[in-house]
């Protein structure tokens, strides 16, 4: 392996945050190298930090999102439930409490999203 394919595989490693002591040993350089290495391309790996982050905020966004979803839909159902329900069989106290728990996980998940810069921070 040549010095520019290491220098590129030191900046993805960096990037997710392996140690100098896993990168030297995997690219078979020295730590005093790794320490150089990351001054030069300090950017670089900054820049891909910066991709990957984006990356899983974009597929936590996503996650969010469905997570939104299913939480109305269960509370749909409640609310249709306790639309039916005959409350001197059924002990409404319950389907209050759930339709609690997830008008609580709904909320926690409706919140603005941070600026990239804001979640770096």
């Amino acid at each position: 392996m040549n010095t520019t394919d290491k220098k590129t595989l030191f900046v993805e490693m960096r990037a997710r945050g392996k140690s100098y002591s896993t990168i030297a040993k995997e690219l078979q350089i020295s730590k005093s190298t790794c320490t150089k290495w990351n001054y030069d391309l300090e950017n670089a790996i900054e820049n891909l930090k910066s991709e990957i982050f984006a990356e899983l905020y974009e597929k936590y966004q996503m996650g969010r999102q469905a997570r939104i979803e299913r939480y109305g839909r269960e509370i749909e159902k409640i609310d249709e439930a306790l639309a039916k329900v005959d409350y001197s069989q059924v002990d409404p106290v319950k389907l209050h409490e759930l339709k609690i728990r997830y008008l609580t996980l709904l909320n926690n998940e409706y919140r603005e999203p941070l600026s990239l810069s804001e979640a770096m921070s």
